[in-house]
């Protein structure tokens, strides 16, 4: 064989290689998951899947409630005397938006959920909600029955930390689905 016959043998080759390179990219390896392509197919065409869940809503109740929790632990921490309406009104609003998240989360049937292998992230939600309502509770004795600022922060912390923890997990589905969280507007 001679060195250009050996030439347009390897450029053949280079080319075939990069041909099977770009359809290996195109391929990862698996068909996508035919429930998850089924959730985000429903939620490009009217905003909401399995049975009218809505995920920028449960974003929305979601950064609402934290907005409170947080509110309500930087007084607690800088505050020499709180309020206990201001207090009462901050935890009601975190309970309101955290029943808000789950009501959403319920519409998620749970057969198309394990379909789309998204069911844990749904179920950890469901865990970091009963835990946020839990610090609720907590937080309405504190500014009720004794209402010790340092004590209610703490509480209101470990609510804050609940509530981001749900919306760890709703980013992850959401990612599994390939669908974008909510922007802020470009200034």
């Amino acid at each position: 064989m001679s060195l250009r016959n050996l030439s347009t043998a390897s450029a053949v080759l280079l080319v075939l290689g990069a041909g099977t390179l770009v359809s290996a990219q195109n391929f990862p390896g698996k068909p996508a998951n035919p429930g998850r392509q089924e959730m985000n197919n429903a939620y490009r065409s009217r905003g909401s899947f399995s049975n009218g869940y809505r995920p920028s809503m449960t974003y929305s109740y979601q950064q609402s409630a934290r907005a409170h929790s947080q509110a309500l632990s930087s007084q607690g921490q800088n505050v020499k005397q709180l309020d206990p309406q201001t207090a009462k009104e901050h935890v009601a609003e975190v309970k309101r938006n955290v029943e808000a998240s789950k009501k959403e989360l319920a519409k998620i049937d749970a057969t198309a959920a394990k379909n789309a292998e998204i069911l844990q992230h749904v179920e950890a939600m469901k865990k970091h909600y009963e835990a946020a309502e839990k610090c609720c509770v907590d937080a309405e004795k504190h500014i009720t029955n004794d209402p010790k600022e340092a004590e209610l922060a703490s509480c209101c912390a470990d609510m804050d930390k609940h509530l981001a923890a749900a919306e760890a997990e709703h980013k992850k589905l959401l990612d599994l689905l390939h669908i974008e969280l909510p922007k802020p507007a470009a200034k």
